[in-house]
């Protein structure tokens, strides 16, 4: 599977994907901790992606309310040094 580059939007990415490309792009509905509880999951697993960084992290998310969407966590994420 192809990852997105860094420069690259969700949303390019997401076309470039797609199979029909020339169809409008409708941005699906991130998954929410209370759906990914539904399906047997606790914890989150964060690794840097930075060039030859190894730092890897699972982090417990059970102190955080259902209706908050997974993707929310990158952003606050931060590399320990």
């Amino acid at each position: 599977m192809e990852l997105p580059s860094e420069t690259e939007t969700m949303r390019d990415y997401a076309r470039k994907m797609s199979k029909q490309p020339n169809q409008p792009f409708q941005i699906p509905i991130p998954m929410t901790l209370g759906n990914m509880r539904e399906n047997g999951v606790r914890t989150l697993a964060a690794w840097c992606l930075g060039r030859g960084c190894n730092h890897f992290r699972v982090l417990d998310v059970s102190g955080y309310p259902d209706d908050l969407p997974v993707p929310s966590f990158g952003p606050r994420l931060r590399r320990e040094r």
